[in-house]
């Protein structure tokens, strides 16, 4: 048996683990909002929390309103020909350049449709500030995730997906988890800096059950 310090190290790196919401995620990375847009010309339906500092509009100033009630109709047209772009092709999100200017900044959007919803991803517009960047290293990165789309089988994806990811992000580990219904984790893919140790295959336990075993 192994002395109790030592389990107890072990049931509080696994709960620290555990706290990551890797598998719902709701949230975004900080420079962006996203809007959901239900119906034609599109009510909003949910907002994520920053909206204010970006939009300079509070989610609850934007939920259950129409998009062009609150952005104008020149936005909402823009909203909708991307829609339909994004139809032809929905094997990436089609962009909306320049579809909002706020005092502060140009804005940009990335639109994608999923289960009847447009998904509206908003972010600053570098490419307007002359700054080619942001657009050069996003058309880049939906180049390589058509690799990820075009290998044969999942085992292919994933493998290609973590290569991707970790070749735009420059992390030095990147990881694909699989859960199963009782939230077991199993890491299924991984890209890793040579000098790193492998995780790829090791199983990561739902933290309640492997807690109450343990104290038992």
């Amino acid at each position: 048996m192994q002395p109790t310090p030592h389990i107890a190290a072990d049931v509080a790196d696994l709960e620290q683990c555990a706290t990551e919401p890797i598998h719902i995620p709701g949230a975004i990375q900080a420079h962006g909002a996203l809007l959901v847009l239900a119906g034609d010309p599109g009510v909003i339906t949910q907002a994520s929390e920053n909206c204010a500092g970006l939009l300079g509009r509070a989610p609850s100033q934007l939920l259950g309103r129409g998009f062009a009630e609150i952005f104008g109709t020149a936005p909402a047209h823009q909203v909708r020909d991307a829609r339909e772009r994004w139809r032809q092709l929905p094997s990436r999100p089609a962009t909306i350049p320049r579809l909002q200017a706020t005092a502060e900044q140009a804005l940009c959007g990335h639109l994608h449709e999923s289960d009847g919803l447009v998904i509206l991803e908003i972010e600053p517009d570098l490419a307007a500030e002359d700054d080619c960047f942001s657009a050069d290293w996003y058309r880049h990165a939906l180049l390589q995730f058509e690799t990820v789309r075009a290998a044969p089988d999942l085992d292919g994806k994933l493998a290609r997906a973590v290569t991707v990811v970790r070749a735009l992000t420059g992390y030095d580990r990147v990881m694909i988890y699989r859960f199963d219904r009782d939230w077991n984790g199993q890491v299924v893919a991984e890209a890793r800096a040579s000098s790193l140790g492998t995780y790829l295959g090791l199983h990561y336990y739902a933290v309640s059950a492997y807690v109450a075993k343990t104290v038992i």
